[in-house]
């Protein structure tokens, strides 16, 4: 039996005469290995250069941004930024994603005292009208919800990136609207 597309090392893998792995990562740098049949004869050049590492950095960011950032959950981006984390990959990408979540999150509080702010500012000049007003608003279902009670102030009702934006441009808050 032969086998690759698993790199086994810089050296191919025999066993018992009749088991033979043959990648031993010429696109990583290492050799390019082939068996030669009827003989079984393994020949093995090494690579001219790593190709991986050359098409990894030309394709890991256009990847990375094809993503779909903005609609997962703050959970779900964690998650994902720390899986794709490898020592051997450049991490600017991932840096400027988990920059940017750091940067929503931090607004929760600007954007909190905002909430607030309208909400008082509405029950002031509305009185027994604010639902009707508060609902005409662009944040009218966060306003009618904080309101009530039901909103809570560490996440404001806000689990992904673009609930958070669609708050923040109902309360005229400027926040980057893309991580990469």
């Amino acid at each position: 039996m032969v086998f690759g597309h698993a790199v086994v090392g810089p050296e191919p893998l025999v066993l018992r005469d009749r088991i033979f792995g043959i990648d031993t990562g010429v696109c990583h740098g290492m050799r390019l290995t082939g068996l030669l049949l009827p003989q079984f004869k393994l020949v093995s050049v090494p690579a001219r250069a790593d190709h991986w590492e050359r098409v990894r950095s030309e394709w890991q960011a256009p990847v990375l941004r094809t993503l779909p950032w903005p609609t997962m959950t703050f959970e779900q981006i964690e998650k994902k930024v720390r899986s794709l984390r490898d020592p051997e990959l450049d991490g600017a990408v991932l840096d400027r994603v988990q920059g940017w979540v750091t940067t929503l999150r931090g607004a929760l509080p600007q954007l909190r005292e905002r909430l607030d702010a309208e909400v008082s500012r509405i029950a002031d000049s509305a009185g027994e009208a604010f639902g009707r007003a508060a609902a005409a608003h662009p944040a009218g279902s966060w306003l009618l919800r904080r309101r009530a009670g039901k909103l809570s102030p560490e996440h404001l009702g806000c689990s992904s990136p673009q609930q958070l934006l669609a708050l923040a441009s109902a309360l005229a808050v400027t926040l980057p609207a893309d991580p990469v």
